[in-house]
C-alpha cells in the first residue's frame, strides 16, 4: 500500500509529504547513533585509554575473528621484570615494555617491583594491540591492579616504566595501540628525566661515550650489532629525542646494558 493510498484512509494521519518528511528524520537520527558509537572515547575509533571501569569488557581488536575483551585473572608467579603466570598455567608478556634480562642491572629489582604489585592478586588484563601472543606462546597484554580498593587500578607498565626498572619495547608503530604508546612513553620520559632505576647508568654510559650507537627506524643499535644487516643506521645525536619517538633498545646487542655485543 502506498503513500497515496494511505493518506485516503480515514483518520490515517501522514502524507505523502510528511512521510518523507518522517523517513528523513529517522535516516538522520540512525546516522547521528552510529556516529557516536563509533567515536566515543575508550571505544574502537576512539582515542582515551586507561584502567578498564569495574565490571567491564571493552573489545579492542580481533584476532582470528574472536573479539578480544578485558578480562580479570590471578597472578601466582612472577617470573621476571614484565612477565606474569596465571592460575591456570598461562603466562603472559606485559605487551610495550622490556624489563632487564637476568645478569643485568636492575634485573632483581625490576622483577620484586613486579611481584609487590601483582603477586597473589587479581589483575584485570586488557589486550593493547593486534597480536594475542608472542613467539613464545605468551599472552600479550597490559595490567591493571586495584593497589588500594578506593582508587583507580594503576597499569603495572606504567609503574615500572616510572621508576626505570623497564623500557619501551615496540615492533612497529601498529603493534601496540597509538594511545597506549604514548601513555608508555610518557611514564619512560618521567624516568629519563629524573635518572630513575637504570637510567642513572645507561645516561652515564651515553654521555661517556664508549659506545657508539645507531638508530634505524625502530631501533637503537650498537654500531656493530648483527642486527643491522644491510641497513643504513645514523648515529645517535640525541638518546632521549630517540627514545621520545618510540624507538627501543635492540635485544640482540642490548646497547647500555652490560651484555658485549
Amino acid at each position: 500500500m502506498n503513500s497515496r493510498r494511505w493518506s485516503r484512509i480515514p483518520g490515517f494521519p501522514f502524507s505523502r509529504r510528511r512521510a518523507r518528511g518522517l523517513s528523513g528524520v529517522i535516516v538522520v537520527l540512525v546516522f547521528l547513533l552510529f556516529w557516536a558509537t563509533r567515536n566515543r572515547p575508550g571505544g574502537p575509533q576512539g582515542t582515551g585509554w586507561g584502567p578498564p571501569a569495574e565490571g567491564t569488557a571493552r573489545p579492542w581488536s580481533r584476532d582470528g575473528g574472536r573479539s578480544t575483551a578485558v578480562r580479570r585473572v590471578l597472578v601466582t608467579r612472577v617470573p621476571d621484570g614484565d612477565t606474569i603466570a596465571l592460575s591456570g598455567g598461562e603466562r603472559v608478556r606485559y605487551l610495550g615494555i622490556d624489563a632487564p634480562e637476568t645478569g643485568e642491572p636492575f634485573c632483581t629489582e625490576a622483577r620484586e617491583e613486579n611481584s609487590r604489585l601483582v603477586l597473589d592478586k587479581e589483575v584485570d588484563l586488557r589486550p593493547g594491540g593486534p597480536e594475542g601472543s608472542d613467539a613464545y606462546g605468551r599472552t600479550l597484554a597490559v595490567a591493571y591492579v586495584r593497589e588500594d580498593p578506593g582508587k583507580e587500578p594503576v597499569c603495572v607498565s606504567t609503574e615500572l616504566l616510572r621508576k626505570g626498572l623497564a623500557a619501551v619495547y615496540i615492533k612497529g608503530p601498529d603493534s601496540v595501540d597509538p594511545s597506549l604508546l604514548a601513555e608508555l612513553l610518557r611514564a619512560q620520559d618521567i624516568a629519563i628525566s629524573n635518572q630513575a632505576g637504570f637510567w642513572g647508568y645507561r645516561l652515564a654510559r651515553a654521555r661517556s661515550g664508549g659506545q657508539k650507537l645507531v638508530a634505524t627506524r625502530y631501533r637503537i643499535h650498537r654500531s656493530g650489532c648483527r642486527e643491522l644487516g644491510g641497513t643504513a643506521p645514523r648515529p645517535v645525536v640525541s638518546l632521549q629525542d630517540e627514545l621520545r619517538k618510540g624507538k627501543s633498545f635492540c635485544r640482540s646487542c642490548r646497547p647500555l646494558g652490560n651484555r658485549a655485543p
